[in-house]
């Protein structure tokens, strides 16, 4: 982390090891990343000296709107809290960048790349596109065109 007044994080802060998955649910790809970083300092919190909590920090990333929530969960004996990070724009920035980077190495594709192919191949049954109008009427006018020029 920085030494700035919101300690930032810097790209040795995070590693994300585990498969970045689908959330069909919330459309968004779920990742799980490791912290490599002084929870305590950067969240505000008090449990690096009791051994029986753990701090998880996940992402959902929407690759289409950029849209990127950063949570973390504070998981004790008998209570687990979920919590929300906003991050900065610089961190928002590392973040994304890093996730695509994970998603090229796992997949060899990009996020959103990753994201269609895995909607297709497992909700393809559910699927049910919708033309807007104005596609449509263009896709249809075009077609008709060509079956004129051809004759098919």
């Amino acid at each position: 982390m920085k030494n700035d007044y919101f300690n930032t994080f810097e790209s040795g802060d995070i590693e994300i090891r585990e498969n970045i998955e689908l959330n069909i649910e919330h459309s968004n790809l779920f990742v799980v990343m490791e912290e490599w970083f002084d929870v305590d300092k950067k969240f505000g919190i008090n449990v690096n000296n009791d051994d029986n909590v753990w701090v998880n920090l996940f992402a959902d990333y929407q690759p289409f709107s950029g849209e990127l929530r950063i949570f973390y969960d504070i998981d004790a004996d008998k209570k687990a809290y979920e919590r929300e990070y906003i991050p900065t724009d610089e961190e928002k920035e590392l973040f994304v960048q890093q996730i695509e980077q994970a998603c090229e190495q796992q997949t060899k594709m990009s996020c959103k790349e990753f994201y269609v192919r895995e909607y297709a191949e497992n909700y393809a049954d559910s699927l049910k596109l919708v033309c807007e109008e104005k596609r449509y009427k263009r896709f249809f006018g075009v077609l008709r065109r060509d079956i004129k020029k051809t004759g098919k």
